[in-house]
């Protein structure tokens, strides 16, 4: 089984939840909206695989993966500069304490 196969978003398919505000471009709203909300619960709660999400959607620019949203995926991104799994779990945390987490 990979770790899409068992994410907990696999049966949920309302592409609103997952992508709130696909294609609004750079202007979307920082805040986050009761679509972004309610991914990131499940991310949290329920999923079994939110590293490994997470680490595929640092090359995505829309959506919630991992829990992330595109601001936060940046960020992490840009702290990883020469990924490495161990960096990589250290670095989500951070970013997530101030997302999904709080």
């Amino acid at each position: 089984m990979t770790w899409r196969e068992a994410a907990a978003c696999l049966d949920r398919g309302d592409d609103l939840t997952w992508f709130p505000g696909a294609g609004q471009g750079r202007g979307r709203p920082t805040h986050p909206g009761a679509a972004e909300v309610a991914a990131k619960s499940v991310c949290k709660h329920e999923c079994p695989v939110v590293l490994e999400c997470a680490w595929y959607g640092l090359g995505m620019t829309e959506g919630i993966w991992g829990g992330l949203n595109r601001n936060e995926s940046t960020r992490l991104r840009k702290a990883l500069r020469k990924p490495t799994a161990d960096l990589f779990e250290v670095e989500y945390e951070k970013i997530a304490k101030r997302g999904i987490f709080a």
